[in-house]
């Protein structure tokens, strides 16, 4: 899994579950100065250096153009920011070209490339006279910020459609831009934990935050499972901020529960966890199937580690089994993010589970939810 796919289609285009009237963003432009933004910058107040796995990336040539552009008064792009819950704001766009400014005003780079100003080639701000020091520190920037008034939901739509740069962030990244807490933290800390990587044969984390992902989705779905409403996007959304501020003991819990999940998942399973048959059918897939991911962790969650290990060919039997019904592979390969589909994967496992005498519930729980579908 070298590449960090994963297989199974999670495409989702379920609308997001939104009444007419909440449908709304409340935003505020405001025209900040240089010399405030890099304060706020200093102090905290504004957020540039997040957990996005896009780190900082323009030469420095590229930046001491943008420099020029200030001085030379040059317009520059609209950026965006996100307010949080406390009033601080994340860039969530322009991280780039505040960066920038920021690591010139403090001294990080010197001018290089530029062209209309070539005399201050080489120039640190330090060494720049008094009036291009001035120019800079009073030049403006249009900023927009969302407010925390705004649907959080719509809020992370938006932040998708602002997205300007080469590569669109993910979903997942865009969490880790709005909610930042203790449980972000905690799901980083587990997607790059020794066992999790050795069980996704990998030696680092995957790239574009999709380990985080998968780490946030057993969290969402064993929390409430049989609840599981599409767009997958707003499911894991919502857990994301109702438990944003998990305390140490609940973030305790959620390790407990995540690192057991992992742990019979690889003692039931090896090297076939998370994976479908490959093309010859006698060794797995390369890469993590997702929706197999979900479908294991929270079913061999629910059993002590010493039965596990000890029924472990049998299991690995009837997995080779399920994994030759077309049900099941429907279930595991297209539309992975459906309702019906995440029961129904859910359920056969727990089936097969309990035809060997490893009952753990779920396929009664599954019966059950969907007996109350409308």
């Amino acid at each position: 899994m070298a590449d960090g796919n994963t297989d199974g289609d999670d495409s989702d285009l379920t609308p997001i579950r939104i009444d007419g009237a909440e449908r709304r963003v409340v935003w505020q432009p405001f025209d900040l100065s240089i010399s405030t933004l890099v304060e706020q910058i200093d102090d905290g107040q504004l957020v540039l250096e997040s957990d996005v796995q896009r780190p900082y990336m323009w030469s420095n040539t590229r930046a001491s153009r943008l420099i020029e552009s200030l001085l030379l008064n040059v317009p520059i792009p609209v950026c965006y920011f996100s307010e949080d819950d406390d009033g601080h704001y994340e860039v969530i766009d322009g991280h780039q070209r505040l960066g920038s400014i920021h690591r010139f005003v403090k001294g990080e780079y010197s001018l290089s490339g530029l062209q209309a100003l070539n005399e201050l080639n080489q120039k640190r701000f330090r060494t720049l006279g008094n009036r291009e020091q001035r120019t800079i520190g009073t030049r403006t920037i249009r900023c927009i910020v969302l407010t925390q008034e705004s649907h959080p939901e719509v809020k992370f739509d938006v932040f998708e459609r602002l997205n300007t740069g080469a590569v669109s962030l993910s979903a997942q990244e865009l969490r880790n831009c709005i909610y930042r807490g203790p449980l972000n933290s905690l799901v980083k800390e587990l997607a790059t934990d020794a066992n999790t990587l050795s069980i996704l044969n990998r030696k680092s984390p995957a790239p574009r935050l999709r380990d985080q992902e998968l780490v946030l989705r057993f969290l969402a779905f064993r929390a409430d499972a049989m609840n599981y409403r599409p767009p997958l996007r707003q499911y894991l959304n919502e857990f994301a901020k109702a438990n944003r501020y998990a305390s140490p003991q609940e973030a305790g819990d959620l390790a407990d529960a995540f690192h057991h999940a992992l742990s019979n998942s690889a003692a039931a399973l090896g090297s076939w966890a998370f994976r479908g048959a490959g093309r010859a059918s006698a060794n797995p897939e390369r890469n993590v199937n997702a929706a197999l991911y979900d479908t294991q962790m929270l079913n061999f969650a629910l059993f002590p580690t010493e039965t596990i290990r000890a029924r472990r060919t049998d299991i690995l039997r009837e997995m080779h089994r399920l994994l030759e019904m077309p049900a099941f592979v429907d279930a595991i390969r297209g539309a992975t993010a459906d309702r019906a589909r995440f029961l129904t994967r859910i359920r056969m496992l727990s089936e097969r589970l309990a035809a060997i005498g490893l009952d753990n519930g779920l396929a009664e729980q599954v019966q059950e939810a969907e007996a109350r579908e409308p």
